[in-house]
């Protein structure tokens, strides 16, 4: 029997990590069963747990796979042309979530399924909070080059401000998940976003 290389065994990891979590944002972390995830995948309960060895190892791999993808999606933001504004960073960051999603990956519902679960799990707790550290990180960064270019008050503490935009945008996912599924958004978020900012800009000036 020919030897099966580590890349497909990545891949097929990778698949099932996908596939748990699209069954997550249907029935939630509680509900959920290996048997959604042979289902969704394909695979047979067999060789699943030739990846994962119980349930609880495969959400934690689903958890940092999205919490990943969030930081990944931030990056893009912060290196999109012309460099963000602290008043436009959400709207880049919101346009690469849109546009991951329409790929399928359901990455903001899934979000709010970790968020909860994190409020009565430590173990989960410390991944989020852990995710959240990067984020606020890569955030303040953008927070001490405007308070260099004097768009944001000196004196403003950047991890502070940062905590306010990630609660803003965490808002936002929530309420978007919350109010949107189903019919279409009366304007874009993101277009909300860089109107605002451009009011902001004419008030600098």
């Amino acid at each position: 029997m020919p030897k099966v290389s580590a890349c497909y065994k990545a891949e097929q990891r990778h698949n099932l990590v996908r596939a748990a979590g699209r069954r997550i944002t249907d029935v939630g972390f509680r509900k959920l069963v290996m048997l959604d995830v042979v289902e969704e995948s394909g695979m047979s309960s067999g060789g699943i747990y030739g990846y994962f060895a119980s349930k609880e190892e495969l959400v934690a791999a689903v958890i940092e796979d999205v919490m990943g993808q969030l930081e990944v999606l931030l990056r893009r933001a912060l290196m999109s042309s012309p460099r963000p504004t602290v008043h436009g960073l959400f709207g880049a960051l919101l346009r690469e979530v849109e546009v991951h999603e329409q790929s399928g990956i359901r990455v903001s519902q899934l979000a709010i399924h970790i968020w909860a679960e994190a409020t009565q799990d430590e173990q989960l707790r410390t991944l989020v909070k852990d995710s959240l550290d990067t984020a606020r990180t890569l955030v303040g960064d953008v927070v001490r080059r405007a308070q260099e270019d004097g768009i944001v008050d000196r004196t403003a503490a950047p991890d502070a401000v940062a905590d306010t935009l990630l609660g803003f945008f965490m808002g936002h996912v929530v309420q978007r998940c919350v109010l949107d599924v189903g019919r279409p958004a009366a304007i874009s978020p993101a277009c909300a976003l860089d109107r605002q900012d451009d009011g902001v800009s004419r008030a600098r000036d």
